[in-house]
């Protein structure tokens, strides 16, 4: 295969996803496609980097499989250093990149089918594409890139599941912080110094949510100040080589009250009959309604208003989408989060997410491994 460095294990890796790649551009009979997107660059080569607003692609040809990685000039050493691809072209601020890639790829011939993340890519981006492609068809690339992605190896899983404990490390060490009169800002500011001290190589502002305001699924963090008997819900993650972990844990401050109680429990059923539910062969639809039926028959549906759980790997939210819906069936090699809710205007809500891990031979494993017992703190 042309363009490419192999060696190692991780080597092996790339050289597989890109020879998958071509395939799948034969079958299709597109003579070439771009990566544009900064998380599936990483994927197949090994580069990270967020360009910004320059120019970053990777420009893959099918029948003789070469690959041409144009990078920031800024990047140019780092994507050398780190990356599996062996042509790099570096584009300065001052040049112009479609004057650069036209230089680099010659004329492509008209009519020829050109692979796009139609879902990445912005308008701005798909004009000047067309005009260095003149007269050529443009496919998506993009379905056949998520449905790679979706499958990860147990050496992804362990970088995942290296995530999830630096995370529940953080979480640790920072509930000791958490006491009357802290705002959500504050505590979220202490969660995010310990993501750090535990090795996560970079950090998402945590979502933290205090009393009512953890009745907003996607509230966001600000200065209302903990009190007595308030909800805490804390959503976040840590990351380790690319991959990152997402979860939820609620506590209340002192007792809280009976319905408090109740809603969690509640909420804790469903994330259990969720994860048991799992099963190799089955739709994610099944999942969702595990979790959905239990907190419908306790007269709380109209309360949990978010989908059950989403992939996760490379980035944040990934396919498949858990929802009651969902045809795709679950596969070894899936990764996802299981994480139902009940959020109550006025009182407060409750989610309770865990990440879930479908091994090559089947076997469930949940990676998140604190206590999901109600904790007052």
């Amino acid at each position: 295969m042309s363009g490419l460095i192999s060696g190692g294990v991780s080597g092996s890796h790339f050289v597989k996803r890109l020879q998958v790649i071509y395939q799948e551009m034969k079958i299709r009979s597109w003579s070439s496609a771009w990566i544009t997107s900064p998380a599936n660059l990483f994927y197949i080569t090994g580069f990270l980097c967020h360009p910004h607003e320059r120019f970053l692609g990777l420009y893959l040809t099918a029948e003789s499989e070469e690959a041409i990685l144009f990078v920031p000039a800024l990047d140019y050493e780092t994507a050398k250093s780190v990356s599996r691809i062996c042509r790099i072209i570096p584009i300065s601020d001052q040049e112009n990149p479609y004057e650069v890639i036209t230089s680099a790829i010659g004329v492509i011939p008209r009519g020829d089918i050109v692979g796009l993340e139609k879902g990445h890519v912005s308008v701005s981006k798909y004009e000047s594409l067309a005009g260095v492609h003149s007269g050529a068809i443009f496919g998506d690339i993009g379905p056949l890139l998520t449905g790679l992605r979706m499958v990860k190896s147990p050496e992804e899983a362990d970088e995942l599941e290296r995530a999830v404990d630096m995370a529940e490390s953080a979480l640790v060490a920072s509930l000791p912080y958490v006491r009357a009169g802290v705002s959500e800002l504050e505590l979220a500011a202490e969660i995010s110094y310990r993501l750090r001290e535990a090795g996560s190589e970079k950090v998402s502002s945590p979502m933290v949510l205090f009393g009512s305001n953890s009745a907003l699924p996607h509230g966001h963090t600000g200065h209302y100040r903990l009190q007595p008997n308030d909800f805490v819900m804390i959503d976040f993650g840590a990351y380790s080589n690319g991959y990152g972990s997402d979860l939820t844990r609620t506590f209340v401050l002192g007792e809280g009250t009976e319905e408090q109680a109740w809603i969690y429990e509640m909420v804790l059923e469903a994330n259990t009959r969720a994860i048991r539910s799992v099963c190799v062969g089955q739709p994610y639809g099944v999942v969702d309604r595990a979790a959905r039926e239990l907190i419908d028959g306790h007269n709380y549906g109209s309360y949990f208003n978010h989908r059950t759980g989403h992939g996760l790997g490379l980035e944040l939210h990934e396919e498949p989408s858990i929802h009651g819906d969902c045809t795709t069936l679950i596969s070894p090699g899936h990764l996802f989060t299981i994480e139902p809710g009940i959020y109550v205007p006025g009182l407060g809500g409750v989610r309770i997410e865990d990440d879930i891990y479908v091994e090559p031979n089947g076997k469930v494993k949940v990676l998140s491994k604190l206590s999901k017992k109600l904790q007052r703190l």
